[in-house]
C-alpha cells in the first residue's frame, strides 16, 4: 500500500507539474552538486539496484533511465536533486540520503570555466582565482553538506567523486550495503559498468557540449586545482575553514591543500 501511494504521489506530481518532494517516503534520496559525477553514480545505482529512478527537476520528477538498463518497478525508487531546498518537507525518518561530494574547490572553477564557455568569455587565470575566493561559489555544496548533518546518522551516507573514480569496487560495495542490496555482483559486474561510463562521457559530451563538456573525462582528480597556485588554493582552504569551521572539520578537511610553503 505504502508503495502504491508512493507512486501515485509521483504520477500527480508529474502531471500537475508541482513540487511534491515533501511526498516522498520509505525511498533513497540522492543529492549532489552539479558537476560532481551524479551521471556516473546513477549509472552504479542502476546497474547494481536496477530501482527505478526519478530526477526532480523544474518542479516535477522525471523518470531517467541509463543506457539499456531496465528498472525494476517492484523495488523501492530512488530520487535525485541537486538543491537542498528540496529537502525541506522531506521527511527524515523514513527516507534514507546519499550524498556525493566533490573537491569544493574543483566544483567552483568547473562551474566558473562553465559559465563563461556558454557565455562566450574568455577564461582567464584572473576570473579563476577571483572565483575560488568568493564564497558564494560554494553555496551549493555548502547547503547540500548542511541538510546532509541534520538527517538521520543512520539513514545517511556520504561518498566522494574521488573515491567513486579511484575505488569504484569499494565505493559501490558501501552504497549497497548501506541500501542493504546484494554485493555479489559487484566486481564481476565492473567490465560492464566501465563500458556504460564510457558511453555516458560520449554522451555527456553531447548534451553539456555549450558548458565545456566533461572536461576531466573522469580521468584526473585535480584536473582544475593543478594549476592553481598553490597560495591562492591555501587562500580558498582557510575561507571555508574561516566561514564553516564544523563543516570543514567533519567533511571538508580531506580536502585541504598539502604543501610546505614557508611563512
Amino acid at each position: 500500500m505504502k508503495k502504491l501511494f508512493l507512486l501515485i504521489a509521483i504520477v500527480a506530481s508529474v502531471c500537475a507539474r508541482e513540487p511534491k518532494f515533501a511526498n516522498v517516503q520509505d525511498a533513497l534520496i540522492f543529492i549532489s552538486p552539479p558537476r560532481s559525477g551524479t551521471h556516473v553514480t546513477n549509472l552504479a545505482l542502476q546497474l547494481y539496484t536496477h530501482r527505478p529512478y526519478y530526477r526532480y527537476e523544474n518542479n516535477m520528477f522525471q523518470n531517467v533511465q541509463h543506457c539499456d538498463i531496465r528498472p525494476n518497478f517492484k523495488k523501492r525508487p530512488y530520487f535525485h536533486t541537486h538543491f537542498a531546498a528540496n529537502l525541506a518537507h522531506v521527511d527524515k525518518a523514513s527516507n534514507q540520503l546519499l550524498l556525493l561530494m566533490r573537491n569544493p574547490k574543483e566544483l567552483a572553477i568547473r562551474y566558473t570555466k562553465g559559465e563563461l564557455l556558454k557565455a562566450k568569455i574568455q577564461c582567464t587565470e584572473q576570473a579563476i582565482e577571483e572565483n575560488l575566493l568568493n564564497i558564494e561559489r560554494y553555496h551549493i555544496p555548502i547547503h547540500l553538506l548542511k541538510a546532509f548533518n541534520e538527517w538521520h546518522e543512520d539513514k545517511r551516507l556520504l561518498i566522494t567523486y574521488e573515491d567513486m573514480l579511484s575505488t569504484p569496487q569499494k565505493t559501490i560495495e558501501r552504497i549497497l550495503a548501506f541500501l542493504d542490496e546484494p554485493s555479489s555482483e559487484v566486481k564481476s559486474l565492473l567490465p560492464t559498468f566501465e563500458r556504460h561510463k564510457k558511453q555516458l562521457i560520449k554522451n555527456y559530451e553531447k548534451t553539456f557540449k555549450a558548458f565545456g563538456g566533461s572536461m576531466s573525462k573522469g580521468q584526473t582528480l585535480d584536473y582544475h586545482t593543478q594549476n592553481i597556485s598553490l597560495q591562492i588554493l591555501i587562500q580558498a582552504d582557510d575561507m571555508l575553514k574561516q566561514t564553516y569551521p564544523h563543516l570543514w572539520e567533519k567533511y571538508l578537511s580531506r580536502y585541504a591543500t598539502k604543501s610546505e610553503i614557508p611563512l
